[in-house]
């Protein structure tokens, strides 16, 4: 906003001219002489040197007086020392406590200073406003015996009248350390007296009270070590705490130290303390009462029926050591007061890893707790008929009343008779042993005749496979009616089929019989099949009609299947049997080997040699009857030379009908004669008489 009235600035200017003046002219009217301190300083004479006090236009008279005075300037801003320690306003107001201008003898720092900044006067003033609490000899002392300038009206250059003093006891006393200590004095010796000692915040380790009042310092702070006081004073920072175990020996468990520590959130160095106090006059102190919770530390709770028991019942007189009135003893630890009825046999025992308390309640020896539960963990569980079973049949009572718990023999055999008679004992001694004995390896102990997972070919070298494997146990195992002596009403094999003597190859015939009539088993048949014998060289367990190798007919009935042999069926030769026989055999047998048992002779036994006609000397195996290797030549007793090569069968071989007995009556049946034949030519071709009749006539 622009001032367009001339009238305004008139008037401003006037205001400020006369302002002006009346600044002149107070700043030349002072209230009175300036003191001697402020007097003796040139710049502070006349007239116009207010302003260096009192401040200017932008600064005000505590400013000013900072200027002049910056050790003040430094308290303010730390907050330490006399002025750092008063109230802020107080202590920017320089002039209430430091009154000027009431002449040269006026003392600027007086009774008033003191009593205005909140002291009884300088005799009333409490040095721990500066941080050094005075006592004893100290408060004997007039203040200008430390400060020397204390009552001076003008201080000398760059002295000052209060401060500038240290607090360390060698500024006014002579060192007698000879400056080795680093600590401080006060942290050893009283003000009262340089031979009075104390101990700085000892407390908070170890009050010096009850058993440790009277104790001197080189007791406990020998010389040498870490904790001795020559080693405590030349060094700045305190050694670690020592707790009691340090200097005491402790006859108390680390574990139940431990656990006191723990219940009294403590450390283990101090748990003592929580029993021991430090007023107390020794270790025993009757005060010393163990609480129930700190007796349940050392692992033995007072509960019933220990709780209302006096501890002399347990501990013993008090004129007994240590060790023992305070075995250690353990809750469970039974046997320490009473007698062990089992005479030790559960010592160190996994079944009673806690002692009498695992089996009997603490209130009561009988009954027992020992439960079933219990037995399990034993080596002979309690399951099935057994649970019935008193405990005193098992473990009985020796000469002496103490009962055997401890090592009882638990397998099968020690209470009952071996229902197989020991035949599976070989074998078993052949596998790892049971712990439970041999029988347990195959019996459930709920019931005998339960039997799981049994091998039967571990236990009796008679593997079950096929057709077997469908059988039921009674087919070779037939069931007795009446339990033989030992209870078994199971049958065994030998009694029905007789006795197996391992030899599985040749096992078939014991409980079979052999279809065959033992034909495969006579000289020159093979005895074993690709590692077989017996049955299982041509048989499968699955079946008896199933074959493991396709069956070679020559090797096993001499007769080897060729030519029109190969392709027939085998009911042509074995004839199949509407019910089988007593073998269990359903195909019939060849009615043999030679030609003549199977088909009929069309020579008429022309070629019966002792009782037999051998077809293959003439006849081939092949699929024709008809192909011959006859050779005439060679087989007949008339070879075949000249003109007789080219002559036919028929010509010397002619049909002949068989004799009337064996005709058919259908037909007539005819046969070729082949034997017996003449040879001699007369015999075919005849006698030539003309020829004859001229022969006889020359000769």
């Amino acid at each position: 906003m622009k001032l367009r009235n001339p009238s305004v600035w008139i008037t401003a200017v006037t205001g400020i001219a006369i302002l002006g003046v009346g600044v002149v002219q107070g700043a030349r009217e002072a209230p009175g002489p300036l003191t001697s301190v402020h007097g003796s300083v040139a710049e502070l004479a006349g007239d116009r040197s207010c302003s260096a006090c009192h401040g200017g236009w932008t600064s005000t008279m505590a400013q000013s007086c900072l200027e002049c005075h910056p050790s003040v300037e430094g308290q303010l801003d730390h907050d330490h020392g006399f002025h750092g320690g008063l109230d802020p306003e107080q202590a920017e107001g320089c002039g209430l406590c430091h009154a000027e201008h009431h002449g040269a003898n006026f003392a600027m720092v007086g009774e008033q200073s003191f009593t205005l900044a909140g002291f009884q006067g300088r005799a009333g003033f409490d040095h721990n406003h500066v941080d050094f609490a005075m006592d004893g000899a100290h408060l004997e002392e007039a203040c200008d015996a430390c400060h020397v300038y204390a009552d001076f009206q003008v201080l000398p250059d760059g002295e000052q009248r209060y401060g500038g003093l240290s607090r360390d006891c060698a500024t006014c006393h002579e060192d007698p350390h000879e400056g080795s200590y680093v600590r401080a004095c006060a942290d050893c010796h009283t003000q009262t007296s340089f031979d009075s000692l104390i101990a700085v915040n000892h407390e908070q380790h170890l009050p010096l009270i009850g058993a440790h009042a009277d104790v001197a310092c080189s007791t406990c702070h020998e010389a040498d070590g870490s904790h001795g006081l020559a080693a405590i004073v030349r060094k700045a920072d305190a050694p670690p705490a020592r707790g009691c175990a340090d200097c005491h020996d402790v006859p108390h468990a680390s574990t139940f130290l431990r656990r006191i520590a723990n219940q009294t959130h403590t450390t283990v160095a101090t748990s003592c303390a929580e029993c021991h106090r430090a007023e107390h006059l020794n270790f025993a102190d009757d005060a010393a009462a163990m609480s129930a919770n700190f007796h349940r530390a050392s692992g033995f709770d007072l509960d019933a029926p220990h709780t209302d028991l006096d501890c002399a019942a347990c501990h013993g007189d008090a004129h007994l050591d240590f060790s023992e009135r305070f075995p250690g003893r353990k809750a469970n630890q039974c046997v320490a007061c009473h007698e062990d009825p089992h005479d030790g046999q559960f010592d160190a025992s996994a079944l009673a890893p806690n002692g009498c308390v695992d089996c009997h309640e603490t209130t009561h020896f009988a009954p027992h707790a020992f439960t079933l539960d219990d037995h399990d963990a034993t080596s002979m569980p309690l399951v099935g008929s057994h649970v019935q079973v008193d405990c005193h049949s098992c473990h009985g009572a020796d000469a002496a009343g103490t009962r055997a718990f401890h090592g009882v023999d638990s397998s099968c055999e020690a209470c009952h008779d071996d229902a197989h008679a020991g035949h599976f004992l070989s074998r078993q001694a052949e596998s790892e042993p049971h712990p439970e004995g041999s029988c347990a390896v195959c019996h459930q102990p709920t019931t005998f005749a339960q039997v799981l997972g049994f091998d039967h070919t571990r236990w009796t070298g008679f593997p079950i496979h096929g057709a077997h494997e469908q059988a039921d146990c009674e087919s070779c195992h037939p069931r007795s009616d009446a339990a033989d002596a030992l209870g078994r009403r199971f049958g065994r094999v030998e009694e029905h089929f007789g006795a197996f003597h391992g030899d599985l190859d040749t096992s078939c015939v014991t409980c079979h019989a052999d279809p065959h009539g033992g034909g495969f088993d006579g000289p020159g048949k093979p005895r074993q099949v690709e590692g077989r014998r017996g049955c299982v060289r041509c048989h499968s367990e699955s079946s008896f009609r199933s074959l493991t190798v396709d069956f070679h007919h020559g090797r096993w009935t001499g007769f080897p299947l060729d030519g029109a042999h190969a392709q027939a069926d085998c009911a042509t030769c074995h004839a199949p049997l509407n019910q089988a026989d007593a073998n269990g055999r359903t195909w019939s047998a060849a009615a043999g080997s030679a030609c003549a048992d199977c088909h009929a002779d069309p020579h008429q036994a022309q070629f019966l040699v002792d009782g037999s006609t051998d077809c293959a000397k003439c006849h081939a195996a092949g699929l024709n009857f008809r192909e011959l290797v006859f050779d005439h030549d060679l087989d007949a007793r008339f070879p075949l030379e000249g003109a007789h090569e080219d002559v036919a069968c028929a010509a010397c071989h002619s049909t002949e009908p068989v004799e009337p007995a064996m005709e058919s009556a259908l037909e007539r049946v005819t046969f070729v004669r082949y034997r017996p034949l003449q040879r001699e030519c007369v015999d075919c071709h005849g006698v030539n008489k003309e020829a004859l009749r001229l022969r006889r006539r020359k000769k």
